[in-house]
């Protein structure tokens, strides 16, 4: 059986005051194989990786390291949350753990291709002490820009199963004399591993999330943020140092890929429809369900998806699912389009472009109602379709691929750094390594100064 592998684009931002924006809660790879509408995950629920054997940077050690990124998948691995009668229970499952044969040599710029490739082989976390591999891959200009990258870079011939992946940390934003993160290694240190669980997220397939986007779509890092504890861990910005800890957007994403038992009997789904004014699927549109009861209960119990993110690019439907929904609590469905800072090839899946030009709003339970909740786990509750009147990027789509009829597995990116495309230059779109992966760099929103 062939191994597969995914195409890779990825968005250059460098540091400023401009903004750009993505997809939220929801796959960063799904299955473009057979177009079954399913996102991929790691095959039999299982990551080993591998941790580089050398230092990440001048002031943090390999032992160091490797516990940021144990402490890290940790958190992804062992989510908890809780049912409809307030007992926490296990969600997420997914095993995480070291590989046992795993490279001797020190990952760096002369070799770093032996594992960033398409080729059978481990999965590897790479210490990039020196930001080589980052000025590398994405230029020398964002050599101390760039925090991290990752990737899943191939699947099995079935499309459902990734089998390796990649993660590349800049240990030269971490050195004693560099001070794009902060001025003294605590202070680094701190955002720095907000960066890691980020980046992991994607490795384990997660997509950006901008639950509570109105709440906190002014924050930055060096600034007081009233609402920083509601920013998920997968916000495709680093404005404050709680997205080191995850959202429930976050755990009910991860539990969602990786579903336990229980996570599928105690908790209930939201699902609907999107259409444009002509009857046609209208992908791309950010819809949130927010529990109604308490000030910032909505905030705290919020869970989000982009319509038609199931499907690569303009193929399949434009269907969104709430997953995590808990049984005998009213909740409120909401749909808004991407934020404007988030939009490009791009923060969010399914599409580069997706649509703009129409106001939010609720969208009505199938009784017509403005709240919604259920009896029970396990049940699936269907709103009515909702017709949004404004252009489709998808409208002279065939039904498979992009507007444009190319098809590809992911051309989401991020960098976490807040900035814009004119600082990058014209080269800020780059394809390297002939097509290997969609690798996702951390993008920074701080402020000036």
């Amino acid at each position: 059986m062939r191994a597969r592998v995914f195409g890779i684009v990825i968005i250059l931002l460098a540091l400023s005051a401009a903004a750009f924006d993505a997809s939220a809660g929801g796959p960063f790879v799904v299955d473009d194989v057979n177009n079954s509408g399913r996102a991929q995950g790691w095959k039999d629920d299982e990551l080993k990786w591998c941790a580089d054997p050398g230092d990440l940077s001048s002031t943090v050690s390999h032992s160091q390291a490797v516990g940021w990124i144990t402490e890290a998948f940790g958190k992804w691995s062992q989510v908890k949350l809780r049912n409809a009668s307030n007992q926490s229970i296990d969600t997420a499952n997914i095993s995480i753990s070291k590989a046992s044969s795993c490279p001797t040599e020190d990952i760096d710029i002369s070799n770093f291709t032996d594992y960033y490739n398409g080729d059978a082989g481990p999965t590897v976390v790479v210490f990039d002490d020196t930001g080589d591999i980052v000025a590398e891959i994405v230029g020398e200009e964002n050599r101390e820009v760039v925090v991290g990258l990752s990737v899943p870079l191939v699947s099995d011939s079935a499309g459902l199963n990734i089998t390796k992946g990649i993660a590349i940390f800049n240990g030269l934003l971490l050195a004693s004399d560099n001070t794009t993160l902060g001025y003294d290694l605590s202070t680094k240190s701190s955002y720095f591993k907000c960066t890691v669980l980020h980046e992991l997220g994607h490795l384990l397939n997660l997509d950006h999330s901008q639950t509570n986007y109105e709440y906190v779509k002014n924050c930055e890092l060096g600034s007081s943020c009233e609402y920083g504890s509601y920013i998920p861990t997968m916000y495709p910005e680093l404005v404050n140092t709680t997205q080191g800890n995850l959202n429930r957007d976050d755990q009910v994403t991860i539990s969602w890929l990786y579903p336990t038992q229980d996570f599928e009997d105690e908790f209930c789904v939201i699902t609907g429809k999107i259409y444009d004014g002509d009857g046609r699927p209208l992908k791309g549109v950010h819809v949130t369900a927010t529990r109604t009861q308490g000030t910032t209960t909505p905030l705290v119990e919020a869970r989000s998806f982009v319509s038609g993110a199931l499907y690569p690019s303009c193929s399949g439907d434009s269907r969104y699912y709430l997953f995590g929904i808990v049984p005998g609590r009213s909740y409120r469905v909401t749909y808004e389009a991407i934020g404007s800072q988030f939009r490009g090839a791009s923060d969010f899946e399914p599409l580069d472009n997706p649509p703009t030009g129409f106001d939010s709003g609720v969208i009505p339970s199938g009784s017509g109602g403005e709240t919604v909740s259920c009896d029970s786990g396990g049940e699936t509750i269907e709103m009515a379709d909702l017709t949004i009147d404004t252009g489709n990027p998808c409208a002279s789509s065939s039904g498979s691929g992009s507007g444009s009829g190319t098809t590809t597995t992911s051309s989401s990116s991020c960098t976490l750094v807040r900035g814009a495309l004119e600082a990058a230059g014209a080269g800020a779109l780059v394809m390297i390594l002939a097509a290997l992966a969609a690798l996702v760099p951390v993008r920074i929103k701080r402020k000036d100064g």
